[in-house]
């Protein structure tokens, strides 16, 4: 079996896991649908799908690493939380999976809510401050007025600021004033 078979056929069974796990009522529902996902997705790496001392050899030792991972790597940590709980508990697992997703959808959104740090480069503030003052200017103008100053020059179709170096190529310049006018619109309404 060829791998990008493989891959779809492994994308097909999480989808169709991914939908019973939706559709089912209890922890050890859930539990099971999970445990059942990963011995397929193992009987699907070693092509095996038919019942018999084969297939339990590799139910057995895919439990046995589940309860035990210690060849994971560190990047698994919290995995590994998972994996035990889903070999002697899957209700248990199904619930520590949802705990998990929901602590880290928590400390994503808390991260996102902080302001972050006003990191524009004078291109930028120089930009903004053009159009503080209208900004109803094309980018054409934007531009003109940029160079106008003693701060910004234009060499070979490229806007240098003198002070930071910063750049912005003059087709990027429509992009740099759109977001601009979006930032300023954001920042008095």
């Amino acid at each position: 079996m060829d791998k990008s078979s493989l891959e779809e056929r492994q994308e097909k069974l999480a989808e169709h896991f991914d939908l019973l796990r939706l559709k089912a009522t209890s922890d050890t529902e859930r539990g099971e649908i999970m445990k059942d996902f990963v011995l397929k997705l193992e009987r699907m790496r070693h092509n095996c799908s038919e019942s018999g001392t084969e297939r339990d050899e590799i139910d057995r030792r895919t439990l046995a690493k589940l309860a035990d991972p210690l060849e994971l790597g560190p990047e698994f940590c919290r995995d590994e939380g998972l994996f035990r709980r889903l070999a002697i508990d899957p209700a248990a697992a199904s619930r520590y999976w949802d705990q998990s997703h929901e602590q880290l959808s928590a400390a994503q959104s808390k991260r996102a809510s902080k302001p972050r740090p006003n990191n524009r480069d004078k291109i930028t503030t120089a930009i903004e401050e053009i159009l503080s003052d209208n900004p109803k200017l094309s980018a054409k103008e934007v531009g003109q007025r940029l160079t106008s100053g003693a701060d910004v020059i234009l060499i070979e179709e490229e806007f240098r600021h003198c002070e930071d170096a910063s750049t912005l190529k003059i087709s990027n310049l429509p992009n740099r004033v759109t977001d601009a006018r979006k930032r300023l619109k954001k920042d008095s309404g």
